[in-house]
């Protein structure tokens, strides 16, 4: 018996509990089953008093939709969800600010990205599952190019720029510890 299958027979017999719910949605998000993970995602949010949990699912929601394609409005609304279950938690500022920035909506990208920057500071206790998230150092660097794509310099100019981009990369490539990488940003003043 599959995993889905175990699960379905669960839900069967506790279609209300929440837990039961956001394990169906991993187990179709898995699958690529997109609207039933998104059906399930929502039931758990709706169904459970863990803010932790339904914020999860918000942004698995919203995640699964980015995937699926041409459901930018849709992408969006978890996302804002998310932010407005747990407004300290930095992630779903990340997510939100890719998809404004993917509607070219470039204003918005960079507010986003600099409230979830200052949120990322919080010692947040992690989720369930692994996201597409890197930290800090992820806000650091779209905050510089969304930044450029508004018209707001961080840097000097171009040259300090390109310069700050390639000890990104080498830090990156060599698999520095993220202080390094800090150190860097922070010899740039956005540390």
């Amino acid at each position: 018996m599959s995993n889905i299958e175990k699960k379905l027979i669960e839900y069967a017999l506790n279609c209300e509990d929440p837990k039961i719910n956001y394990e169906i949605a991993i187990e179709y998000d898995a699958l690529n089953q997109i609207a039933s993970a998104v059906s399930h995602y929502i039931r758990c949010a709706e169904r459970t008093e863990n803010k932790l949990l339904a914020y999860e699912c918000m942004l698995r929601g919203g995640l699964a939709k980015k995937r699926q394609g041409s459901r930018i409005h849709t992408e969006k609304s978890f996302f804002q969800n998310a932010i407005s279950i747990l407004p300290l938690r930095p992630e779903a500022y990340l997510f939100i600010a890719d998809t404004f920035a993917k509607i070219t909506q470039n204003h918005n990208a960079y507010t986003m990205i600099c409230i979830g920057e200052t949120c990322s500071i919080y010692n947040n206790p992690p989720l369930r599952t692994k996201i597409p998230y890197n930290g800090l150092l992820e806000f650091k660097i779209k905050k510089l190019m969304y930044s450029k794509k508004i018209g707001i310099s961080l840097l000097n100019d171009e040259l300090e720029y390109l310069n700050l981009i390639n000890i990104v990369r080498q830090i990156v490539s060599s698999n520095k510890p993220e202080r390094d990488l800090m150190s860097a940003l922070r010899s740039y003043g956005m540390g």
